[in-house]
This record gives structure tokens, C-alpha cells and sequence, in this order.
């Protein structure tokens, strides 16, 4: 999940791919899809409803936020593997460098990510299913104009067999 803010005067702009309470502008859901990916899934349940027209606006959440605005929306994170996995839902820094989106290193912050929340922000998804999470971005009133990007995680933080592999 990619999240864009930019504040300007009139407001902030918030781009969140591939997943998101009171929403700032109404949500229209998107149409469901019955097979799972491979693996550990991210979809984005719902988008603005001016932005029915829009592509991007059924990957990415996009909205124009004014300082002190709230909005919601859901992501869909499926698990399409054999196994029951435990994911950890949440928020990192991330940059433009050279026209490549970059997230931070582990769990690097700025201004954006203190304003996104995740519920839950853990939760087990078992072998087939699709969890609806909510990721709400919340702009506190004295926000200063600005750019700044974030990537929303759902990261497996499952225990490895044996206590050996990678986990968060």
C-alpha cells in the first residue's frame, strides 16, 4: 500500500495503493473478486465515489483532505496460502528517489504515518480468507503545507517453524 499526502493551502491530498472512522467523502465498494492470489493478498475494498471514473482511484485510495478531515476506507487482505498467517497492520515513511517509490526501513515515521491508524492491527487470516481492515487517515488541524508519502504494511509475522526465518 502506497500512501501520498500533499497539504497545501486548500487542503491534503492522500494516495494509498492497493488498501484504508468517518469518511470525508462517501465510498463506493468495489466488485469483489472470488479467486485469491498466491500468497498474501492487498486489495482495495472501496474508493471515493467521484472517483468512479478514475482508474487509480480503484487501487489507490484517493481523496482531498482539509486540515483537521477524516476519511476510511477498507482494504481487503486475503491469505492465499496452505498455512494460517498472522499479520501486523501499519504504517511507514516512504520517499520519491529517481521516480521510484521507496518505503522506509523497518518502522520509519514522518507526519503521515502518526495520522494513519489500522483496525485491527494484527490480526491471524486463515488458508482462502479476506480480512476487511480499515485504515483511516486523520489530518490534526494545524497541518503544515507539505509532501509526504507513506507505505501501508501488512506484514506476516507469523512464528517460523522451528523458531528459525525472518520475522518482524
Amino acid at each position: 500500500i502506497v500512501i501520498r499526502a500533499t497539504i497545501r493551502r486548500l487542503g491534503l491530498f492522500a494516495l494509498i495503493a492497493g488498501v484504508l472512522g468517518a469518511p470525508a467523502t462517501a465510498a463506493v465498494a468495489q466488485a469483489p473478486t472470488s479467486q485469491l492470489t498466491p500468497g498474501i493478498g492487498v486489495k482495495l475494498l472501496q474508493g471515493p465515489a467521484d472517483g468512479v471514473n478514475n482508474p487509480r482511484a480503484h487501487e489507490y485510495i484517493i481523496d482531498h483532505l482539509a486540515p483537521g478531515s477524516t476519511i476510511a476506507r477498507q482494504m481487503g487482505v486475503s491469505n492465499g496460502t496452505p498455512q494460517p498467517v498472522h499479520l501486523s497492520f501499519y504504517a511507514v515513511s516512504a520517499v520519491i528517489d529517481g521516480g521510484v517509490f521507496r518505503p522506509g526501513i523497518g518502522r520509519s515515521a514522518n507526519d503521515l504515518t502518526s495520522w494513519t491508524t489500522f483496525s485491527p492491527t494484527s490480526a491471524t487470516i486463515q488458508p482462502g480468507q479476506t480480512l476487511p481492515v480499515t485504515v483511516t487517515i486523520a489530518v490534526p488541524a494545524d497541518a503544515t503545507a507539505g509532501e509526504r508519502y507513506a507505505a501501508a504494511l501488512a506484514v506476516d509475522t507469523t512464528s517460523a517453524p522451528g523458531g528459525g526465518g525472518i520475522t518482524d
